[in-house]
């Protein structure tokens, strides 16, 4: 049994300190130094920003009568309906036991009990091992940082996001009213989603909208959007040829079937109309979600826009 229980700064310091040099890889990773005590204050004194002291729990996970490892949770971070593990570190021994599952289930409890809606968290980009385990259990790659200096290492971090409540959404014909949602969608898209695979160059060229076009666009072509509380979060559009233009989710609904069900009504009003395929220029970013969904790569192509190269895959699926 794994139980998550309150830390004391002075009494379990030492405790703490012990995990963290049984989890010597991690903090290496991190840092590139061996951990010290000052690791332990940090992460024991550690919030995020504007948040109080309420608001963080540190925990210790125990299990088998001993403290097998570390974890803290915030709440209302980075948005008020969040929840952010800061941290969570398994003893090396103690590993591949199902124990970090067993504390991670736990921690998704206490957001819960908050009314977080979401659970998010950061990932080392080196630390492989663990970004499959929060991948295992649900959690969704949201965006890419920038390189920042820890300790004796330049790092980039990944954040994930795991919802923890099911959104209620619609998919319906896309309105004039719409424009500047579906701009924002666009671009958040494109800053946190597509970051991953783009540079930041990249990225600035990419997040560009002129209102005006895209508003000629939408009205000039059958858009769809996957509506909330009448907003949208997702859009996708269908030109007479089968081209799909255009096909992004606010990256804060990622894991919730938005972009699979606006691809079913785009396919279904394709079969409607007779069409023999679908086809569309897919990023890096969406290529594993369309080949899911039973496109293929017709060819890879690299192309030139607002001053930055961008690779992409020219992608079909035949509706035959």
């Amino acid at each position: 049994m794994t139980d998550l229980v309150p830390l004391d700064r002075e009494r379990d310091a030492e405790a703490v300190l012990q995990v963290f040099r049984s989890a010597t890889d991690y903090v290496l990773l991190e840092t590139g130094s061996l951990p010290t005590m000052e690791n332990v204050w940090e992460f024991l004194d550690d919030a995020p920003p504007g948040q109080a002291s309420d608001d963080v729990l540190k925990l210790g996970i125990v299990g088998a009568g001993k403290l097998m490892g570390v974890a803290d949770l915030a709440f209302g971070y980075p948005s008020s309906e969040d929840a952010y593990i800061g941290l969570m570190l398994i003893d090396n021994t103690d590993r591949g036991k199902g124990f970090g599952r067993a504390a991670l289930a736990q921690l998704e409890l206490l957001a819960k009990e908050r009314k977080a809606t979401r659970l998010l968290l950061a990932v080392l980009e080196d630390n492989v091992t663990a970004a499959r385990f929060w991948e295992g259990n649900g959690f969704s790659l949201e965006l890419r940082t920038e390189p920042v200096v820890l300790g004796k290492k330049t790092c980039v971090r990944l954040r994930y996001v795991k919802q923890l409540s099911q959104v209620n959404f619609s998919i319906r014909m896309y309105r004039p009213q719409d424009l500047d949602s579906v701009i924002d969608v666009f671009i958040r898209a494109i800053r946190e989603t597509a970051a991953r695979d783009y540079s930041p160059a990249q990225v600035d060229a990419w997040a560009q909208a002129d209102r005006q076009l895209w508003s000629q666009r939408r009205m000039s072509r059958p858009t769809w959007v996957a509506d909330v509380d009448g907003k949208p979060i997702g859009f996708i559009d269908l030109e007479p040829d089968g081209h799909i233009d255009m096909m992004y989710v606010d990256p804060r609904y990622l894991g919730q079937g938005v972009a699979k069900q606006l691809l079913q009504t785009v396919e279904a009003q394709a079969r409607t109309g007779s069409l023999q395929r679908l086809y569309s220029e897919v990023s890096l970013t969406a290529r594993s979600f369309f080949e899911k969904n039973g496109f293929q790569v017709v060819e890879p192509e690299t192309v030139f826009r607002s001053g930055e190269y961008f690779d992409r895959f020219k992608m079909a699926k035949d509706l035959t």
